[in-house]
């Protein structure tokens, strides 16, 4: 299988923002796996903590920057996924919580990372995040917390 990656940014507000969302296109429907994850601040550093979350999405917004994956392999092909970054609006996620500290169904993966670090998620073997063959369905990163404003960064690593 083909293996990708592909980044996006956000600025980190009081409510949660999406940094990247990695969507199936409806013209060439299928599932993609991420099999690695990479978040950190990308701001000015302090010592605050934010909850990062990595979630199922059900309904694209499609209101963000068009990101061109990189191919980890020149030989294969364009890939499928639709990949934004820096949203100006948000995709419908599958919790429905609008606070990111509260665990909800739908989340995939849920880090609280000071803001001096960076975290690194790599799947166990045959645990990959899987966005589904459905139109507009996928994987989004979103961050927030309650009084910083800075920038921060989310990486997926993906096959399809």
């Amino acid at each position: 299988m083909a293996r990708y990656f592909g980044s996006g940014e956000q600025t980190l507000a009081a409510t949660a923002d999406t940094a990247i969302s990695l969507e199936t296109n409806a013209s060439t429907a299928q599932r993609s796996w991420i099999y690695e994850v990479n978040m950190a601040n990308v701001g000015t550093p302090a010592d605050l903590v934010s909850i990062y979350l990595i979630g199922k999405i059900s309904a694209s917004n499609s209101a963000g920057t068009a990101v061109t994956p990189t191919k980890l392999d020149e030989a294969d092909r364009v890939a499928q996924i639709i990949l934004l970054s820096n949203m100006t609006a948000e995709p419908t996620y599958t919790n429905t919580v609008v606070a990111l500290n509260t665990p909800a169904n739908g989340d995939l993966l849920r880090v609280g990372l000071n803001h001096r670090g960076t975290y690194r998620w790599v799947a166990p073997p045959g645990g990959e995040l899987v966005a589904p063959a459905v139109d507009n369905d996928g994987i989004g990163g979103k961050s927030d917390h309650a009084s910083a404003t800075t920038d921060f960064m989310i990486g997926f690593h993906w096959y399809e």
